[in-house]
């Protein structure tokens, strides 16, 4: 589990990157850990006065009305990837808070996706062990994937591509574990990348099925996820 340290002395609301963690645990004296509900439920302890976030980012779905927000940030054992998406979902309005906890080979650990659907709440937690993939305490097997994919964001491809750090002309094929709203099971999804320019990536994938040139940001995350989502300004 994440446990980025904090401080000697008291750490006060202002100067936490994460005013949830203040709202929550107030100040501490010593070293102390908070569990931030935009972290997807993973606790975590920040350094004073050092901003955890390394990377974000902020989409438009294209689809249907909604937006994304994602942070990556750095922990003593790898990163964690974790964000909110929220839009309208054909069943209605949807909220959910995702995380990714990612070892520092970019292979990722453990999951968790809760929030609300229609009016409806739900909270799953995923979890990668020795002998395959876990949804609430259930095995699917799938022991042979190592990344974790969720269907309703564009954050996800991230650590995927960093993993397997293609080069221009490279290609690869990349199958994950991949959840989405409203399933009751993990199951593998086929994807193949292909390195255009170090900025695009030509992508293909049999769920749709889907097939378009993925435009990546400096920070790593997709900045064009044709006709599903867009990085906005």
């Amino acid at each position: 589990m994440y446990r980025p340290s904090f401080p000697w002395g008291a750490l006060k609301y202002e100067e936490c990157c994460c005013p949830n963690v203040a709202q929550t645990c107030g100040s501490f004296n010593g070293r102390g850990t908070g569990t931030c509900p935009d972290s997807g439920g993973f606790t975590v302890r920040y350094e004073h006065g050092a901003c955890p976030m390394t990377e974000l980012a902020f989409w438009e779905c294209l689809y249907t009305a909604g937006h994304d927000a994602a942070a990556l940030q750095r922990q003593d054992s790898g990163w964690l990837l974790h964000g909110t998406a929220v839009f309208r979902h054909d069943d209605g309005p949807a909220c959910v808070n995702y995380a990714v906890e990612i070892d520092a080979g970019w292979q990722s650990r453990r999951g968790s996706v809760r929030g609300w659907l229609a009016g409806q709440r739900f909270d799953h937690v995923i979890e990668r062990r020795d002998d395959g993939w876990y949804l609430d305490g259930h095995t699917h097997g799938l022991a042979h994937l190592v990344d974790l994919d969720f269907g309703f964001t564009p954050a996800t491809n991230m650590q995927q591509l960093r993993r397997v750090a293609l080069q221009p002309g490279q290609a690869a094929d990349i199958p994950v574990v991949w959840f989405d709203l409203k399933q009751t099971s993990l199951i593998e999804l086929p994807q193949h990348y292909a390195c255009l320019d170090g900025e695009a990536y030509r992508y293909a994938s049999p769920q749709g099925p889907y097939e378009a040139v993925l435009e990546i940001a400096p920070n790593g995350f997709a900045s064009l996820y044709p006709e599903l989502w867009r990085m906005a300004a």
